[in-house]
């Protein structure tokens, strides 16, 4: 018999974060630092992907920049003014604001501010009932004692255009440290430069970071501050995390300026420029619409602690749309953005075309209401006729039944409740949830978030409701507590849920920092306890072209969704980073996929670099046409049984534990019976017995049952529900059951009747395979080579109980193959993928590939015949554009190192601190060798740790005895090369010094000869150069249109008037004449010529039945009206030579402008 026992676990070290020496700190030297960020985001050009972004990101604003400059005995970033001075910088700010009334009261249409200093002592800037104005405070500097920086209320058109700075005198939130903790009191710490007077008194929010540095933050709650002298504070602890000695905490004060920025019922605002280091964040809200902010950035100043309070953007917006681009949301206590609305919930219908409906907010006449069933989320739709506030005794009777029959606790929400009178007849359920989607304040019409930076925060970076279309692009999400979040959360009552939303060409990092059972990215709908499995109630979500890296949570969960499209992402879930929330079992999977209908995920890279996560990369439960297909998936280790489900565990005490082989550790839980657990065993076994350690040798009772399906068709095989049994290992044994998943039910205690309940161990008794069968060798390798990357492809096999293959590699043909990887197994996607790329192969080396082949046995085929071939990559010597050192002496300068003269060298100033040097390439470019000369190398050894971006690829100790050392590496993108010594050097000094340093990298290769078309087609128009007049229609209409067209960002592109034509509609086109079964490229040319916005045209493009193009949308993708956009796709022809064209509209009416074959 066997046990089933995985692996050890992986333990993980903290990493300590070093601070740089402090900044400047008088306020004239902002402008360098602002007018740095906003040339970089002027500059900034994400077209490279989401590797790219990242790289752009670092290699122009530094992501560690925060961490690097945090220092925590420095509040303050302005130097300290005598009284004088502050009344002078009182009275230009009472002038100045004087100044802009008199112009906007005068009917003017702007005003430019002097640049300077300007203090506000009773509140900053403002409009009221203003329209068409721009306010140009561009250079200049502002401090605010109390209120808001900029208020504008009841204006339309209003414009601000900086760049300029924005500061308080007095800080909302303080920073301490946990000195000590002892019966629910914490002695705090609080440095020089904070007034620890006035902390707000009851239940706050106390932030603090579990590890000792940075900002990676809890929460909990306090009370009762009260200053004990010494600049400490002792603080009454409330609910929240554990909070430690060397705590870094934040406190809310009850004075301080209150916020940057505040828009009420305003339309038509455009914010462009301010930097901002004030404690509150900013808002709109009250029929605020049409909303731009460009390079606006909310955060600490640099080389400062402090953080924000709460979030830094709540948006309450009704109507129009909302623009952020080029903004920076750093430091914040909540949210980054948070933009919502509230509704309602239905309690009864009284009539056909009646309801009565709570809420915390009032309805409108005309206004389109959506009702989703609260069991089956079916929509209805009606538009208001009346609306009549029903009395306060019927409000608090439907609170009353609310927490009897829905159990929610934000029964508090209900404010008010209304008899509402539609203009056609539904049939709506109790409980039905309530959403305004159309007429009057029913939400913006879109939102958009491009170029942003989200980064510390102590909750979601952005969540997202009410919104009838949404993009994100562009932006890097880095160390944020909590993850983005999209939907409706039922707990707030804040919705309605976010449809049609698009994330692509981002980079995540190290978000969410707390562990929990949600995803990166979440499309979920929180709090909504009734919505049935397999039911829907979001739609048209699709993330796309993202990056996601030291993430310890899933990449993407999605919940409840109607159409979802995963695709082209690249994905490392890391080692857990537990900082935070509970380890839950769905954390274990990169992709998690509940109640999805219409789904597509295919061409991810997902990576499972977590030791004790090596079970599937992909949960997908209770999906319908859902297709999951092409994804390249791969594990460090082999994949180990995992539970598919549990539904209660403590966090430190996951069912998982039970198979650990460590009987210190348990599955725990303590919230009643009964409760379950299902083990994956990842493939059909024979299994004839079981083995339970319960703690303290309890007489639990319990079932064991087995079954081929997670879901449904278990069959028992051990009934203990009368268990008496108590010894200190209970064994059943029983003729062999087949089966994949069994299901642990745990009843209850017997003779002992606490709530708790603990699992040490648990093992199953599995037959010894009986298949001793190998499948067949995999035949027909083939392999091809790009970009330093080998693609195998090979044949399927065609056993029926093939598991998946693995793949060898050797520098001979007949001997010495290393196994480097191996395909996902079977239960992943139904077949295990036949191809696989190595990315490790060494250009210009060549190697021999073999293939081999494992059924769900364990058997494993002979190899297949080798297949050799070389990674093709030009190697050349990269050039050094510039460099950065952490000390230098002034006769060896950092330049000396890459001179080409071996006789210079540059050398540190003898310290660890000053002993690291970074490369500037110029450009991000693929890294695959450094070649060093080190100073007296022959007789000296150097610890060197060299990282190419980010990503360390070398850490060890240079060979002594040689003069140029060439340290080979994986091909890796980046645009810096650091060096940094990690000790002292064998001769025990801390002394680094480099005669030269080569960078060698893949050059590009020269481009083929470009394959002359076979097909040349101006889709609805004459002939045009070497495009043919329009053939091989079916169906639509033809239009011509004559404004000029950019094809600028077209390789290749057809001639101008092939986008100046169309045809439009529904239609198919057949390109015949090709040959059979033979593999083409189809260039199909768009531009968008009649409409000037997103979401006025979306179509989808077919191939032989396979859709291609999906809610394709030619303004959105090219970028505005009258540009001209590639889009390139392989096709196989048919058996008759034919490739076969569908062009489906979704919105208006579909359209190509030109089709190439090749």
């Amino acid at each position: 018999m066997l046990s089933i026992l995985p692996q050890p676990r992986a333990t993980r070290n903290p990493k300590n974060t070093k601070t740089q020496s402090e900044l400047k700190k008088h306020l004239s030297l902002r402008y360098t630092i602002h007018v740095i960020f906003f040339l970089f985001f002027s500059s900034f050009t994400f077209g490279v992907g989401a590797k790219g972004v990242m790289e752009e990101m670092e290699s122009r604003f530094g992501i560690e920049e925060f961490h690097l400059t945090y220092d925590f005995d420095n509040p303050t970033h302005s130097v300290s003014y005598t009284e004088e001075e502050k009344e002078a910088q009182r009275k230009a700010g009472a002038a100045l604001k004087e100044e802009i009334q008199a112009a906007i009261d005068s009917g003017e249409t702007s005003y430019t501010a002097t640049p300077g200093f300007y203090r506000f002592a009773d509140g900053g800037i403002g409009f009221r009932n203003a329209e068409n104005f721009t306010l140009n405070i561009a250079y200049c500097d502002f401090v605010i004692e109390t209120g808001k920086f900029l208020g504008i209320y009841s204006s339309r058109n209003i414009t601000v255009k900086g760049p300029c700075t924005v500061d308080s005198a007095d800080l909302k939130y303080i920073h301490g440290r946990i000195e000590s903790v002892e019966d629910g009191l914490a002695i705090v710490y609080v440095p020089e430069g904070y007034d620890i007077d006035g902390l707000s008194q009851n239940n706050h929010r106390l932030i603090f970071d579990s590890q000792g540095y940075g900002l990676e933050q809890h929460q909990a709650t306090y009370s009762d501050p009260k200053s004990i002298g010494d600049r400490r504070v002792e603080v009454r602890l409330g609910s929240g995390k554990a909070v430690q000695v060397g705590n870094i905490v934040v406190m809310k004060k009850s004075g301080g300026a209150a916020s940057t920025l505040s828009i009420r019922d305003s339309d038509g605002v455009y914010i462009d420029g301010i930097d901002s280091y004030v404690g509150g964040g900013w808002d709109a809200k009250s029929g605020s619409k049409n909303l731009t902010f460009k390079n606006i950035r909310l955060r600490p100043a640099p080389g400062t602690n402090r953080i924000f309070g709460g979030s830094a953007g709540q948006f309450l917006v009704p109507d129009g749309d909302v623009l952020f681009d080029g903004c920076e949301f750093g430091a914040h206590t909540d949210d980054g953005i948070n933009l919502y609305l509230p509704f309602h919930i239905t309690y009864k219908q009284t009539a056909p075309q009646e309801v009565l409906i709570a809420g915390r907010s009032d309805l409108k006449v005309g206004n389109t209401l959506s009702f989703r069933d609260y069991f089956t989320g079916e929509e209805q739709t009606a538009v208001i006729s009346k609306v009549e506030k029903a009395s306060s005794e019927i409000t608090d009777q439907i609170k009353s039944d609310f927490w009897d029959e829905v159990g929610n606790s934000r029964s508090g929400a209900i404010q008010q409740s209304y008899h509402v009178q539609l203009e056609s007849p539904v049939q709506v359920n109790p409980w039905a949830w309530a959403f305004t989607v159309g007429g009057p304040g029913s939400g913006p019409d879109s939102f958009t978030v491009r170029n942003c930076y989200f980064h510390d925060a102590s909750a979601e970076p952005i969540t997202m409701k009410a919104a009838k279309q949404t993009l994100i692009e562009n932006c890097v999400f880095i160390r944020n507590r909590d993850e983005f979040h999209a939907g409706a959360h039922f707990y707030w009552w804040e919705g309605p849920p976010a449809n049609n939303v698009t994330v692509r060409n981002s980079v995540f990092i190290a978000t969410p920092m707390k562990l929990q059972d949600v995803g990166v990215l979440r499309f979920s709908l929180p709090g909504w306890g009734g919505l049935q499995d397999g039911a829907t109630a979001m739609e048209n979500i699709t993330v796309e072209n993202n990056s996601f890296y030291g993430i310890n949570a899933p990449a993407v969960q999605a919940s409840h969704v109607d159409n979802v499209v995963i695709r082209n992402n690249y994905i490392e879930l890391s080692e857990i980073y537990f900082n935070g929330g509970s380890r839950q079992t769905k954390n274990r999977y990169a992709l998690i996929l509940d109640s999805i209908s219409n789904g597509l995920v295919t061409g991810n890279v997902i990576k499972m670099l977590d030791p004790i996560r090596q079970g599937p990369a992909i949960l997908a439960e209770h999906t319908t046409s859902t297709e999951i297909s092409e994804n390249q998936i791969s594990h460090i280790g082999s994949v180990e049984p995992y539970f598919y489900e549990v539904t209660s565990e403590r966090g430190g005490h996951e069912a998982l534990n039970m198979l650990d082989g460590d009987l210190s550790t348990s599955w725990s839980f303590s919230n009643g019976y009964p409760q379950h657990a299902i083990l994956d065993l990842t493939k059909t076994e024979q299994i004839e017995g079981t083995d339970f350690y319960f703690a303290s040798n309890r007489d639990y009772t319990y079932t064991v049952e087995v079954s081929d399906s997670p879901d449904s068709g278990y069959q028992m095989v051990v009934d203990r529900r009368y268990n008496y049994d108590s010894a200190e290992v209970i064994t059943d044994t029983f003729s062999p059951v087949s089966g994949r998943f069994v299901k642990i039910t745990i009843m209850r205690g017997n003779s002992y009747t606490g709530s708790w309940f603990y699992c040490k161990e648990f093992n199953l008794h599995i037959v010894p395979d009986s298949d001793v069968t190998s499948p067949e060798a995999p035949s027909n390798l083939n392999a091809g080579t790009a970009d330093g990357l080998v693609h195998l492809d090979w044949a399927e096999n065609s056993e029926s109980d093939l598991d998946y293959y693995r793949i060898y590699r050797s520098e001979f043909e007949d001997s010495g193959y290393e196994l480097i990887g191996q395909t996902q197994p079977s239960f992943y996607m139904g077949s295990s993928p036949n191809f696989y790329t190595d990315e490790t192969a060494n250009t210009g080396t060549p190697f021999y590939y073999r293939v081999s082949a494992i059924d769900l046995y364990g058997n494993e085929s002979p190899m297949s015949p080798a297949f050799a071939v070389t990674a093709e990559a030009t190697l050349g010597e990269l050039t050094i554009a510039s460099d950065l050192v952490g000390g230098q002496q002034s006769h060896k300068p950092s330049e000396d190192s890459y001179d080409d003269e071996d006789s210079t060298r540059w050398a540190n100033l003898g310290t660890l601190e000053s002993a690291w040097i970074r490369y500037d390439l110029g450009e991000s470019q693929k890294v695959q060798k450094l070649s060093l000369l080190p100073y007296l190398g022959k007789n000296r050894s150097y610890p060197l740790k060299i990282s190419v971006g980010t990503l360390e690829v070398f850490n060890g100790n240079t060979e002594k005895g040689k003069g140029y050392l060439d340290i080979p590496i994986p091909p890796k993108e980046g645009r810096y090369v650091t060096i940094e010594m990690t000790g002292k050097n064998s001769f025990g000094s801390e002394w680094l010094s480099l005669h030269e340093v080569e960078v060698h990298g893949v050059t590009e290769a020269p481009d083929e000869e470009p394959k002359e078309p076979i097909a040349s087609i101006n889709v609805g128009g004459e002939t045009a150069d070497s495009f043919d007049a329009d053939y091989g229609f079916s169906g639509g209409l033809t239009a011509r249109f004559y404004e000029t067209i950019d094809t600028s960002g077209v390789s290749n592109p057809a001639p101008e008037a092939v986008y100046q034509s169309e045809r439009y509609g529904n239609f198919d086109y057949t390109i015949r004449g090709l040959e059979p079964d033979t593999l083409y490229t189809v260039r199909l040319h768009f531009a968008e010529t009649y409409w000037d916005s997103v979401g006025a045209r979306i179509f989808d493009i077919v191939i032989h039945g396979t859709t291609v193009l999906e809610n394709y949308d030619v303004f959105a993708e090219a970028g505005g009206k009258n540009i001209a956009i590639v889009e390139e796709f392989s096709a196989l022809s048919d058996s008759s030579g034919e490739i076969l064209l569908s062009a489906q509209t979704k919105v208006d009416n579909a359209k190509i402008s030109g089709i190439e074959v090749k």
